[in-house]
């Protein structure tokens, strides 16, 4: 495809032209021939597409092409000093005052191929006189002898020239340099080509409004999203004043001011969008101002979405009421009043000593709740240290600290936006994050670890534990103020012990999931069950499944469980709880040597000081803290 025209009337330039086209590299380059100054129908004769072309013309041809057609990039074919040195050299033959017309580029070197021809050369640039027939008869009267000048301006001059006449002709190298120049004119029209049609892709697909105006705070760009939010069609809006298109964006005001607004709402008749308005700067001048607007309710959408996915990621709860077995008066009371509780949206503190299944009613609680339909996120406390938990909490920026995920990460609070956070163990959390679990609570917000900005969530607590608090915030130990704001509605989870009608009840559910999963059957007998009910369980529900796993293991192959069978495994029980185990190398102490030794001989290793000490990591996280000063 011929992408560079040149265009001429001067035979001599033609005829240079003629000869490098016949070269390979030429390809892309045509030589259109003028009658006259007026090029404009041969231009678009030889080239349909007017817009992805570049022509090339010299003198008056150039300055006309640019008047009618002001889009199209013109190359001025310029002569070089070396083909002005040669139309000088023919007309000092034929006179020895000659005359040279044309533009100042043309004449600034005149004095130069005065002295170095040896004749008297007399400027004439055009500009100072009304046309070009002015120029030529000063220059009769001046004396000049032969005349130099383009050859379109003699053609235009004809039989007015009354003097001998010279055309400046272009020679090889000037149209090689213009070439090569419209071919980097091309490239670069190509690249634009490209960026725009990147730009109109996002403009055409984003679901963001994008709004641009000028320094006059005309619209420059009126994207199809922003025609859609502000019912405004694009017809309408490019090039009018922004203030009268969509007043509401008040974008002029920004461009007047300079500073960015972020976050504003903008209530309109069909919806209300989200608008950030930013000033654009070209250095430290205004140059425009944007405004990106996005539907709120399309928010909504896209953060229903997020919660979808979260759900198919497993932040779902699978317990309900239906699955408490048991109808015992304490366990039934317990579940009526879960049941009041969940139709509320207070937070709600279980309280229950390990295994009685405080997660299970979490869950149940959820799945009758009005958040059914939304995540639930279940956390341990005592699983992590609070530097870690932290994190986990509120989530955090990229670059937030060392190892950071390098795309940041949501909090656990973000994912249970509109459905239920579940927090176990929540005494065990530390001082310095209960404050902050309280702000995050009374404020509805949260901000990410190394964050700036303000994240709103909603979201339903539920929090669980084993231990009086009460009587830690008596020590101290934990906030009264985060006490009194968990503790809104309480519930207390009966043991195992006081629920002993529902033990056979239990047990047989229990037993007979175990036995599914291995293809057996397994029954209990009458005995057995009052065994089982005469036991205390201290593990509540999770050490009877822990039981009936057991009795599934060793005695699967007998089909009936008797009251033989629960004895001997009651017997080995006991045998193993009054295990009297050698001494450690270390004794469980709370003294700060013994916190040091310990963490000496495992090389700083936590776990495994903790193990060695017979205390869980958490405590010895806490006492290692107190040890350094940090409390």
């Amino acid at each position: 495809m011929k992408r560079i025209f040149i265009l001429s009337a001067n035979p001599r330039t033609i005829a240079v032209c003629a000869g490098m086209l016949k070269h390979r590299n030429m390809r892309d380059v045509q030589l259109v021939r003028c009658g006259g100054l007026d090029s404009v129908d041969e231009l678009l004769q030889a080239a349909p597409c007017i817009e992805d072309v570049v022509a090339i013309a010299n003198g008056e041809r150039r300055k006309h092409l640019s008047r009618m057609l002001p889009d199209l990039p013109v190359v001025d074919l310029t002569t070089s000093p070396l083909d002005v040195m040669k139309a000088l050299t023919t007309a000092r033959a034929r006179g020895s005052h000659v005359a040279i017309v044309g533009d100042s580029a043309m004449l600034e070197d005149s004095q130069q191929y005065s002295r170095l021809l040896d004749i008297c050369l007399s400027p004439y640039e055009l500009t100072r006189f009304a046309n070009a027939v002015e120029a030529v008869r000063q220059a009769r009267k001046d004396g000049a002898q032969v005349l130099v000048a383009g050859y379109s301006l003699i053609s235009s001059l004809g039989q007015e020239a009354e003097l001998p006449v010279v055309p400046l002709s272009v020679g090889a190298s000037s149209l090689r340099a213009a070439i090569g120049h419209a071919r980097k004119i091309v490239e670069f029209m190509d690249q634009l080509k490209q960026k725009q049609s990147l730009i109109q892709t996002f403009l055409r697909h984003t679901v963001h409004g994008i709004v641009a105006i000028d320094t006059t705070a005309r619209i420059r760009l009126f994207s199809p999203a922003a025609q859609h939010m502000l019912h405004i069609p694009e017809c309408r809006a490019l090039g009018r004043p922004v203030d009268e298109v969509c007043p509401q964006l008040s974008l002029g005001a920004v461009l007047a001011s300079g500073r960015e607004e972020r976050n504003e709402l903008i209530a309109l008749v069909h919806g209300t969008l989200l608008c950030d308005k930013i000033p654009l700067m070209t250095g430290e001048v205004p140059s425009g101002a944007l405004a990106i607007l996005q539907d709120t309710s399309e928010i909504h959408r896209s953060e229903a979405a997020a919660r979808s996915k979260a759900a198919s990621r497993g932040l779902v709860a699978e317990g309900h009421f239906d699955h408490i077995l048991g109808r015992g008066t304490a366990l039934t009371a317990a579940v009526e009043k879960a049941k009041i509780y969940a139709i509320t949206d207070s937070t709600i503190l279980l309280y229950g000593e390990s295994g009685t299944g405080k997660e299970l009613f979490a869950q149940s609680i959820h799945n009758h709740s009005r958040r059914c339909k939304g995540p639930f996120i279940a956390l341990n406390c005592a699983a992590m240290p609070a530097s870690l938990l932290e994190s986990e909490l509120f989530g955090y920026e990229a670059g937030a600290f060392t190892g950071a995920d390098a795309r940041g990460k949501p909090g656990l609070f973000e994912l249970a936006h509109q459905g239920t956070l579940f927090l176990d163990e929540i005494g065990e959390m530390e001082l310095s994050l209960q404050g902050k679990l309280l702000r995050a609570l009374q404020e509805r917000k949260i901000i990410r670890l190394g964050g700036q900005t303000f994240i709103p969530v909603d979201l339903r607590l539920i929090a669980a534990t084993n231990r009086n608090l009460h009587e830690y915030v008596r020590q101290g130990s934990f906030r009264a103020d985060l006490y009194y704001r968990l503790g809104v509605l309480k519930l207390l989870l009966p043991p195992l012990r006081d629920c002993r009608e529902d033990i056979p009840v239990l047990a047989r559910n229990i037993l007979a999931r175990l036995t599914g999963r291995v293809g057996a059957s397994m029954s209990l007998a009458p005995g057995a069950l009052r065994l089982l009910q005469a036991y205390d369980w201290p593990g509540n529900v999770r050490e009877l499944m822990n039981m009936m796993e057991r009795l599934v293991a060793l005695y699967g192959q007998q089909g009936s469980i008797d009251e033989r069978i629960i004895r001997e495994v009651f017997t080995e029980e006991e045998r193993i709880r009054c295990f009297d185990a050698p001494t450690p190398a270390i004794s469980p102490a709370d003294d700060d040597g013994e916190l040091r030794r310990a963490l000496a001989l495992t090389g700083g290793n936590r776990t495994q000081a903790a193990r060695l000490l017979g205390i869980s990591r958490v405590t010895l996280w806490r006492r290692y803290r107190q040890l350094r000063g940090d409390d």
